[in-house]
């Protein structure tokens, strides 16, 4: 998948009707549109991997 950054433009998102756009979709649709995003970023490869853990259960002494 290749992305066309020419096509792209930054607008604020309160400004913005993709809001309701976003919320009209279910749970499911959003994760797979984040995935879609993630991949276009980070590349294939890098993005179908899992999340890395930043929290660790460590005992008290």
């Amino acid at each position: 998948m290749k992305l066309d950054r020419t096509k792209l433009s930054v607008v604020d998102f309160r400004d913005s009707h993709d809001k309701e756009y976003w919320m009209k979709l279910s749970p499911e649709g959003r994760l797979q549109a984040l995935q879609i995003h993630r991949q276009a970023a980070y590349g294939k490869p890098n993005a179908s991997g899992r999340l890395q853990r930043v929290l660790e259960i460590a005992e008290r002494t």
